[in-house]
């Protein structure tokens, strides 16, 4: 069993039924529309239902059929589920615009079955494919009827689809049921967690994958699949369904032994709890507001009945004060407390040596006297306790520079120091034990050429004296760049041929040697890149001309990359500085302007 952490996280509203006793809640969408079964008035035959604002529709049956459920809705009110029929059978119905519709079956069959829809109209679920009642995989799309293949065996099922198309369910292997990923025709085998069967239930926009999986010890176990690796998420029970940013619903059994509904974010698991007077409860879907659909019963071994739970607001990305001129490919770094952007280049592509301060707690800009020379894509900045040090980039002319200017936060003063050793830009700066680490992502050939680089210097305040580093395994030009417990870490840009890379190497100052670690799952150049709570956030940037809004974050213990909730809106080029364990996102670009934006990311 599992302790949980306290269950004052939501609020819970009982759905109510279609006049009989008992329903269930199985799948909501973005506008907050749910749908499921219900007992109804008359025999208590089980109908689908959606739920708006508060009524509850009965939806019908196919054909005469006596009973139907609702197993799944998209975002564009496209609702599945399955239907008798009259005189006998089962089958998969599409419902739109008030009419349901039988999708129809493999040839041979006689049982369908729908599950989800995403926002195309691409519904998965099972069809039986011959009279001996076996069970495949199938996409109905524009009135066709596709069967998605197997592991193997010939039995499989498919439970999810997210809008790009990619469906999730199990396929029997030679070895037991396993959980599976079908993307663009292929079948992927994604494992168990050490026992003899998995099975996929649901998948993000991003293709994040959760399910339940037997254990070694033959413990069944809610888990979470991304970036190519299946992770136990500790709930003895199931992970039903995940939202975009991240979010997990489920069930799982409690410290005294009961089952209940269950929500998981970046390693915490709260407790839904249940109505009052009931003792049990199941999520089954959550939807990108944080509403969770499942079921509860009322009263200790009742009968289950719909509810919504409504998670207390999570503002992943909070719009603040916009910077008050737009630039991109600006040095930010964080001084006593205020959020510095310096230099970079406005709209018209003029460098700038203008310097703007963001105060959190007064949700205001300042402006801070300018920069000794203007100065714009360079190796960012990093503070030393309150002095905050620019190094290298490229000056009004578009050179390559080797200045290191240092501004006083305190007196508001810039004073110059000693140059690099070498012309650079293009990188990432960080502070490790007193000292000033720069990683240069370009510099110039021995021919005057610029070039993608890999190199690494250090900078001691207390000597104003350069060393040079051991270079990085690999080029990276434009990378994110971060610091968790001593070690510098570099990941993403580019390779020297304009071609985006995941690459994360990783140096250790105590040897002064560089390791590689776990690539990202998204190759990005021009990202921002945030630490907190012991992980390198990864944000936004882009992959040739598209632009990206997805943030992963990566986990030195694991050596794992996890997906975090995305920005609200693509962009590349801008800083990122960290204040009391947020991240703010300052400036940038999208494919067609120079931003002015300012948002707060709350990991």
């Amino acid at each position: 069993s599992l302790g949980f952490a306290s269950s004052a996280v939501a609020t819970i509203t009982d759905l109510g039924t279609l006049g009989g006793i008992g329903s269930v809640a199985n799948g909501i969408n973005a506008s907050g529309r749910i749908v499921g079964e219900s007992a109804t008035e008359v025999a208590d035959e089980p109908h689908a239902f959606y739920w708006q604002s508060g009524t509850m529709t009965d939806m019908g049956t196919l054909g005469g059929g006596s009973s139907s459920d609702a197993n799944g809705i998209s975002n564009a009110a496209y609702i599945v589920g399955s239907s008798t029929i009259n005189p006998s059978g089962t089958r998969a119905f599409l419902w739109q615009n008030g009419t349901m519709s039988d999708l129809g079956m493999l040839p041979g069959g006689t049982y369908s079955a729908a599950y989800a829809v995403n926002s195309s109209g691409q519904v998965v679920g099972l069809s039986e494919n011959n009279s001996s009642g076996v069970s495949r995989p199938v996409l109905w799309y524009n009135g066709l009827v596709t069967d998605l293949g197997t592991l193997g065996e010939n039995y499989s099922i498919a439970y999810g689809i997210n809008d790009n198309g990619d469906v999730v369910g199990q396929s029997t292997t030679s070895l037991g049921g396993r959980a599976f990923l079908w993307q663009n025709g292929t079948m992927k085998n994604l494992g168990t967690l050490g026992g003899s069967s998995s099975v996929a239930l649901g998948i993000s926009r991003y293709g994040q994958v959760v399910g339940y999986s037997s254990t070694a010890t033959d413990q069944v176990r809610g888990f979470l699949w991304e970036a190519g690796r299946m992770r136990n998420l500790g709930m003895l029970g199931s992970a039903q369904g995940i939202n975009d940013n991240g979010q997990v619903v489920g069930y799982s059994s409690t410290a005294t032994g009961q089952t209940h509904a269950f929500v998981w974010y970046n390693g915490t698991v709260s407790d839904l709890g249940t109505l009052p007077g009931g003792d049990r409860s199941v999520a089954s879907a959550i939807n990108n507001t944080g509403q969770v659909v499942g079921e509860s019963n009322r009263t200790v071994g009742g009968a289950p009945y719909a509810v919504r739970w409504t998670l207390a607001p999570v503002n992943f990305w909070t719009p603040r004060a916009a910077l008050p001129s737009a630039r991109r490919g600006p040095a930010v770094g964080v001084a006593n407390g205020l959020l510095y952007a310096i230099g970079g280049l406005n709209g018209a592509d003029a460098a700038l040596s203008s310097v703007v301060a963001y105060n959190p707690s007064t949700n205001a800009w300042s402006t801070k006297a300018s920069l000794p020379a203007a100065r714009q894509g360079g190796n960012g900045a990093a503070a030393i306790g309150s002095m905050l040090y620019v190094a290298g980039g490229y000056d009004a002319a578009g050179a390559l520079t080797r200045t290191l200017y240092a501004y006083n936060a305190s007196t508001n003063t810039w004073s110059t120091r000693a140059n690099m050793p070498a012309v650079s830009a293009c990188g990432g700066s960080a502070m490790i034990s007193g000292k000033l680490y720069v990683f240069t992502g370009c510099r110039l050939s021995s021919t005057g050429a610029q070039i993608a680089a890999g190199s690494l210097y250090r900078y001691d305040p207390s000597t104003n004296l350069w060393a040079t580093l051991h270079s990085a395994p690999s080029v990276h030009a434009q990378p994110a760049v971060g610091v968790i417990s001593g070690k510098l870490y570099v990941v993403g840009g580019n390779n020297g041929a304009s071609v985006a890379v995941r690459r994360l190497d990783v140096y250790d100052p105590a040897t002064n040697t560089w390791s590689t670690n776990a690539p990202m799952p998204t190759a990005r150049v021009a990202a921002g890149a945030a630490v907190v709570g012991g992980r390198l956030h990864v944000i936004g940037g882009r992959n040739g001309g598209t632009y990206l809004n997805t943030v992963e974050a990566y986990d030195p213990v694991t050596n794992f990359w996890v997906v975090r909730a995305a920005m609200p809106a693509a962009r590349a080029g801008f800083g990122v500085g960290v204040i009391s364990s947020l991240a703010y996102a300052a400036g940038g670009r999208n494919s067609t302007s120079v931003l002015a934006t300012n948002e707060r990311y709350t990991p």
